[in-house]
């Protein structure tokens, strides 16, 4: 005896809902695998730091909130006091980085994007 249309109906939807959950787990499964890279501006924080010391006194005093020569001071102080460049980070971002959250008052998600730097490495 053939099945009842309905139940063949109710069949073709309950197979019709395994493929859509299937394909959505692989979808998300792919996108857990495959990662874009989120900072991928050409400045980087450490270009984005040599810009504003070589640029126009004023714009660096507006982002930084003091003067160059001041900034070079502070730079040459906390060295002399036990901070030094990282690997990956010299001592003028570093500095760069605190100063711009301070005196603009952003968040670190906001100088993890200006600075091209990760939310952890903001944060450290």
């Amino acid at each position: 005896m053939p099945p009842h249309p309905s139940h063949v109906a109710h069949l073709a939807n309950i197979h019709q809902i395994m493929l859509t959950i299937i394909i959505n787990a692989a979808t998300l499964s792919q996108q857990a695998i495959v990662k874009t890279p989120k900072n991928t501006s050409i400045l980087t924080g450490k270009l984005y730091v040599q810009e504003l010391l070589s640029g126009h006194e004023v714009a660096f005093l507006e982002v930084m909130r003091m003067r160059k020569h001041v900034f070079r001071l502070l730079c040459e102080e906390v060295r002399r006091v036990g901070l030094v460049n990282s690997k990956n980070m010299e001592v003028e971002e570093m500095l760069a980085i605190f100063l711009y959250i301070m005196g603009q008052n952003v968040t670190q998600r906001l100088a993890e994007n200006r600075f091209q730097r990760s939310i952890a490495t903001i944060n450290a």
